[in-house]
């Protein structure tokens, strides 16, 4: 479980180790990366049928909430056309 929480908190840029296992810094992150972009650039799909980074935004908080509601005592009811 270790390992695990390690590489989630470099994946989202928050890790406080010195040196990464896949990302060259902290900076790298999610929430560094979406930070340095603007809303209209998040929300912009470059074709029609492609989703924004937005919208693959809202899915990471989506499946994060899926997934921390049993640690909450939550049940687990996901509404994935919604998602």
């Amino acid at each position: 479980m270790q390992s695990f929480l390690v590489l989630f908190a470099e994946t989202f840029g928050v890790s406080e180790l010195p040196e990464g296992f896949f990302l060259d810094s902290s900076a790298s992150g999610l929430l560094n990366t979406m930070a340095a972009l603007s809303p209209e650039a998040a929300s912009a799909a470059r074709t029609p049928e492609e989703a924004t980074i937005a919208g693959h935004c809202g899915h990471i908080l989506f499946l994060l909430e899926f997934f921390a509601s049993p640690e909450r005592g939550e049940p687990v009811a996901p509404d994935w056309p919604s998602s």
